[in-house]
This record gives structure tokens, C-alpha cells and sequence, in this order.
């Protein structure tokens, strides 16, 4: 590959690496996609030696500025990153189109640098990582050939074409000395990262908290929820796998409102349950397992039933070194933490894990309903637009059953069996779930939700609408529920026993799922990501010292011995490699003939000393800067130069008496040029 192309190409990659670093965030507004296509528009510019009008760099510079401006006007401090991010594209993208020196290549590194730290903060997905390591390898990779593109002063544009033409530099061995260089940065970098106490950029991340997806409200004319992506919300684990199979419901939000267009929670929702009144985790009468929530639920710790003890172990705050609290329970029975998640939380729960038609609750928390009390009658409360064809439909529902029990199976069996899931409800008409339950019979489980909820009222049955995510996936002894598990159902009151869950949507009962293959691996590593990077504090870092410490004290007396000489020998072999290649840095080229000579003919030219880091080529070139072409001199020093880059890079063969006039010539140019100097007046 030529020089010139690979650093163009090493360029455009690196610049490409840390745009999607930040794109993938998510935060950006769509049409920042598009961004992407400058690095490669910079490439092809610059191959056919042509750049974009200097204005248009200015242009995207200022319409950059401008949006980032506005984002902070509307956004407030709580976006400064995104501001940020967005000022620094508009500027990476202006520096690339109109590019031409040195200067601006360096410029250009230093913004994708910038962008990849902003991205740190509006990407934490295991994308970060790999890209990331793009960015490393393909950035070492552009300075090098920079660098060997920069042996001679000037500007990118002015610099020779032979040398933009090399084809004898960037060879396998090029490549694969620039991957060790670049893996050797990544594994200090990690080990930086182990040592060092951390605050985390999750601090500047706080201002970025994204929506709950447990919302206020749910409207039935929308698309349903349960159509979200991959991401891991929640990994449960200690639960035992036969009860996985029986169906597991990881309860988030509770919305006591039912409505013909969906359901809501009324205002209020006081803790009534404070962390201090809970029974210890000790105590917990029922099983234990622990869950680590991700930062997308807002301020709601989910459960499989009801809690009887709960315990924070760690996470929740954008510093890993501290961790959220446990506030207690609403009245509508939520569990809520002292505020919203930003990072993930562990926490381990002691209580019940429910099941369709099992109460929740002991019978001692399980008084019969009051309608006039307000907090039981809001359990009982219709919508007012109800009319006696819903009031007759729940009645032939329920059919001949009497008791809440017998009442509440009639329902879900009428459900199951009489209406189809289906992802193209009435979501268009007045009242869509009137339409829903007397025409349509067809829909997703927020509108199988609100219906069951609904029949159980016009029964005079106590229910609610319950949010968050239904079955999850096995992965070896943990469930992992993603978003695309969101899931709604009803909980219904059975005086003397409490709150039991159940479910009418047919969807419900589909076969469990298994993480395998590929689904597993990604999860194993998304898993370690955000186990070890995302929530790495300095209590892992001790533990990690303490592990390597124990493991060092395992060692037996010889053992040790051994190991201490070999590090103390190679660090004192290490610093004498050091020294020995400072000393001669050039001895591989000063042992060819023709090398001392140019030098000596440069540093005459120069009238000053070679610094041992500079290579022939750069004396030379830069003895060659401000002479005449045709003088004597630089016609000695050029002939020269080819000539010993031909025998010793070129593979020619060495050719003695061609070298002995060269370095005669050399000689002579260099005698001429310091006569003249001393009899210049």
C-alpha cells in the first residue's frame, strides 16, 4: 500500500471510530448520521489532491455552534455533553473537508480524541468497548504514517510524490508493529484503569437520564411497549430454574386508573412503607434472590412479588464508589429508591416470586376492600362512559361462577379463549377499548390488561393494571428480562389472601426462552462490561489487589525468589536496551559507507551537530531546504540520497565505486560550500 494512502485511510478510520462512538449513544438527533460521510469525502479529496473551500469548513463549524447553542438554551445544563458532542462534530467534520497541512491533520486527531471522551458519557453500551479499540489501533496507525510523511518540513500538499508513493513502508510487518504498539496502549490503559481509584464519567452521564419506560400513563391509540429492543433492564438471579418455567413477572409500575382509552396512576402515590419500618433481610420468611437493575425505570425497584425485606448491595449512582438508597413502598404497592437510577443497582430481595392465581400477600395484609374508603375505592372505580353492553359482557364473562375466586378464572378463561393477540389493535377509534371488547377482539397485552381490569370491576372485584416485564430469558442460573419483555397484566384482590396476579393475554403462556449460541455470548460479555467497567469501584479494585496479593502469598520461598530476580533483571535489562538504543539510535544506517558522509555534508550546511533522533533522510532533507537546486551541494546530497536509499531500503545491490564517487562528491560540494561561506563578506 502506498504511505500516502495508508495514512488517509488510517486517518478516515479513527475519525470514523469515534463518530460512532458518540452516534450510538443514542442522543444525537438523527440526521447527525450523516456525519459519518465525512472522513471518507475528506479521503477522496485529498487522494485526488483537491480540498473543499476553506467557507464550507467555516460554515459547519458555525452550523455546529449554532445547534449546540440551542440544545444548551432548551436542554439546560442537564445537556452540556450533548452540546458538546454535537459543537464537536460540526468541527472534526469542517477540519476534515478542508484539510491541508500537517497542523490540520493534528487538529483533527485531537477532536476525534475529544469526541471519543464525550462518548464515554453518551455511549456505555459494549459497542463502546470494541469500537474503542478500533479507534486505538487505526489512530496509532494514522501518527505513524504521519509521522513518516512529516520527515521533511513543509505542507502535505507541497510534500514530494515519491514519497506519498512509497510502497516499501507500509508492509505486514508496518501493520503488525502498529497493532502491538496499539495493544500495548489498550493493556497499560486497563491497567491504569484496575490501579487508579475511579470516579467515573457517569457524573457528567447524570445530566443524560433517559425517560423511565415504566410511564405515568398508557394510552391504548399508541404502539405497544413490548416492541422495545435488546437491551438487558433487569438480571435476576437465584431463582430456581423450575420456577422460571412456570412463568416469572418482574412487577414495576401500578396504575390504579382504568379508562376506555387505557390506564394511569392517580396522583399521589406517598410512601407508606418506609425503608425503617421493613422486615430485615434475615427475617425474610420466603425466599431470597438478587437483581441488578438497569438505569431505564426511573426511580422503580422491580420485584417478582411481593417484598417482605429488601437490601441495596451497590450502584445506582453516576460514581460507582457510592450507592443509592432504598426510600420504601407506595400506597399503590411500587417500590421506590431515594431517587432515580443513574447506573445499574444490585439489590437482594426476600419475599414471594408470584405466579397467575397465587396471592402476593399473607392474609393478614389482605382486609376486605372498602368502597368508601378512598384508597380501596379507587381499586373499584369505573370509567364513566361504561354502558350496559360492557356491564353485560363482564357479566356473561364471569358466567355462573359466585365467589371473587371462581369469578376472577371465569375472566381470564373468556379472554384466552374468545380474544386474539395481535400487534393491529383498534387503536383508531373512540373508545378503543370498547372496541377492543366489543367488536375488534383482537390486540396486545396493554389492551388484554385494561380489559381483564375492567371486567373484574363491573364484577365489583378489586383489580389494577400492573407494568413491567413478563417471562425474561434463561442464561445458565440468571434471567435476563430485555426491553422487548415488557409486558402488562392485572393484579386482582381476594379478601383474606391479598393481591394475586394473573394474566388473560394468550401471548403469556408461550414457551420459555434459552439464551444460546451468539444471544448468550453477546450477553456474557455485555454482562462483564457492565460488571466491570461500568460498575467497577474502588471496592473491586481492592478486592482485585487483595486477590493478586493472596495469590503472590501462595507462592513458596524459592518460588518467590525467582520470580523477584527475573523482574529486577528485567527492568535493569530494559532501562540498558533503553540506553544502548539512544546511543545508537542511528547505527544501522552510520554503518553504511555513504550515511556518515551525508551526514557530515548536512551538518556543514546546517553548521551545527545532527540530533541523534533524526534520521539521514530528515538531516538531509532539511540541509536541502533554502538552497539553490542546481547548487553543487544539493545536487551531491540528493544523488546521495538515492543512492543509499536504493542499496539499503531499495534492495539494490551495493555498488562500491558509485558509492566511492558519491561520497567524493560530497566531500568536495562540502569544502566548496564552506570556502565560500568563510570568503563571503
Amino acid at each position: 500500500m502506498k504511505l500516502g494512502v495508508a495514512h488517509e485511510v488510517g486517518l478516515a478510520s479513527a475519525c470514523t471510530a469515534a463518530l460512532l462512538i458518540v452516534l450510538l449513544g443514542g442522543a444525537l438527533p438523527a440526521f447527525a448520521w450523516v456525519t459519518l460521510g465525512a472522513p471518507w469525502l475528506s479521503l477522496a479529496l485529498q487522494l485526488s489532491g483537491k480540498s473543499a473551500p476553506g467557507a464550507s469548513g467555516t460554515l459547519v463549524g458555525l452550523a455546529s455552534l449554532a445547534l449546540a447553542i440551542a440544545t444548551l438554551v432548551n436542554g439546560g445544563v442537564e445537556s452540556s455533553v450533548l452540546a458538546f458532542a454535537e459543537l464537536l462534530l460540526g468541527l472534526l467534520c469542517g477540519r476534515l473537508l478542508v484539510r491541508r497541512t500537517a497542523a490540520h491533520d493534528v487538529q483533527a486527531v485531537l477532536l476525534a480524541l475529544l469526541l471519543v471522551l464525550a462518548g464515554s458519557v453518551l455511549n456505555v453500551t459494549l459497542s463502546y468497548l470494541w469500537l474503542f479499540i478500533a479507534f486505538a489501533v487505526t489512530l496509532v496507525w494514522s501518527l505513524a504514517t504521519r509521522q513518516l510523511l512529516a520527515a521533511a518540513p513543509g505542507d502535505v500538499a507541497n510534500q514530494p510524490s515519491e514519497r506519498r508513493a512509497r510502497t516499501d513502508v507500509v508492509t505486514p510487518a508496518f501493520f503488525a508493529a502498529t497493532g502491538a504498539l496499539s495493544l500495548a496502549v489498550l493493556a497499560i490503559a486497563a491497567a491504569v484503569f484496575v490501579l487508579f481509584p475511579r470516579v467515573g464519567f457517569g457524573e457528567l452521564g447524570a445530566f443524560l437520564r433517559k425517560e423511565s419506560t415504566l410511564p405515568g400513563e398508557v394510552g391504548l391509540r399508541g404502539d405497544p411497549r413490548a416492541l422495545g429492543g435488546s437491551r438487558a433492564v433487569a438480571r435476576v438471579r437465584g431463582v430456581p430454574e423450575q420456577v422460571f418455567e412456570r412463568g416469572l413477572y418482574l412487577r414495576g409500575a401500578v396504575y390504579d386508573v382504568v379508562t376506555l382509552d387505557g390506564f394511569s396512576r392517580s396522583p399521589g402515590g406517598a410512601l407508606t412503607v418506609r425503608r425503617a419500618a421493613t422486615t430485615p433481610l434475615a427475617d425474610a420468611a420466603r425466599g431470597r434472590y438478587e437483581v441488578t437493575l438497569a438505569p431505564l425505570v426511573g426511580d422503580t425497584l422491580l420485584s417478582l412479588g411481593h417484598v417482605d425485606a429488601l437490601r441495596v448491595i451497590s450502584g445506582g449512582m453516576a460514581n460507582p464508589n457510592f450507592t443509592l438508597g432504598y426510600a420504601g413502598r407506595t400506597s399503590r404497592g411500587e417500590l421506590k429508591a431515594t431517587e432515580a437510577l443513574v447506573s445499574s443497582l444490585r439489590y437482594e430481595v426476600g419475599g414471594g416470586i408470584s405466579a397467575p392465581g397465587q396471592p402476593g400477600a399473607t392474609a393478614a395484609d389482605a382486609p376486605p376492600l372498602d368502597a368508601d374508603k378512598p384508597d380501596d375505592a379507587r381499586w373499584l372505580a369505573l370509567p364513566p362512559d361504561v354502558d350496559d353492553e360492557l356491564v353485560q359482557l363482564a357479566a356473561t364473562a364471569a358466567g355462573d361462577a359466585v365467589d371473587v375466586r371462581a369469578q376472577a378464572d371465569a375472566i381470564r378463561r373468556y379472554l384466552l379463549s374468545q380474544f386474539r393477540y395481535s400487534l393491529e389493535p383498534p387503536r383508531f377509534a373512540r373508545a378503543p377499548l370498547r372496541a377492543f371488547l366489543l367488536d375488534d377482539r383482537q390486540g396486545h397485552c396493554e389492551y388484554f390488561a385494561a380489559a381483564h381490569a375492567l371486567l373484574l370491576r363491573l364484577r365489583g372485584i378489586g383489580a389494577r393494571v400492573v407494568g413491567g416485564f413478563q417471562g425474561g430469558a434463561w442464561d445458565d442460573g440468571t434471567v435476563v428480562f430485555q426491553e422487548r419483555h415488557a409486558h402488562a397484566w392485572v393484579e386482582w384482590y381476594l379478601p383474606g389472601r391479598g393481591w394475586v396476579v394473573d394474566d388473560g393475554t394468550p401471548l403469556a403462556t408461550a414457551p420459555r426462552e434459552q439464551l444460546t449460541g451468539v444471544a448468550a455470548l453477546l450477553e456474557a460479555l455485555r454482562r462483564q462490561w457492565d460488571d466491570r467497567v461500568l460498575d467497577y469501584s474502588l471496592g473491586d479494585q481492592s478486592d482485585a489487589l487483595q486477590s493478586a496479593r493472596r495469590a503472590v502469598g501462595r507462592l513458596d520461598l524459592g518460588l518467590k525468589r525467582v520470580v523477584g530476580v527475573a523482574f529486577a533483571l528485567g527492568v535493569v535489562g530494559g532501562a540498558a536496551l533503553w540506553w544502548l538504543r539512544r546511543r545508537r539510535r542511528r547505527a544501522g544506517d552510520v554503518e553504511h559507507p555513504l550515511a556518515q558522509a551525508l551526514l557530515v555534508a548536512s551538518e556543514r550546511r546546517l553548521r551545527r551537530a545532527t540530533p541523534p533522533a533524526q534520521t539521514v533522510r530528515a538531516a538531509v532533507l532539511e540541509a536541502l531546504v533554502g538552497q539553490d537546486a542546481d547548487a553543487p551541494l544539493a545536487q551531491a546530497l540528493r544523488d546521495g540520497l538515492a543512492l543509499y536509499e536504493a542499496e539499503r531500503f531499495g534492495g539494490r545491490p551495493a555498488d562500491g565505486p558509485a558509492v566511492r564517487r558519491a561520497r567524493a562528491r560530497l566531500r568536495a560540494a562540502a569544502t566548496q560550500t564552506r570556502d565560500a561561506r568563510a570568503q563571503a563578506p
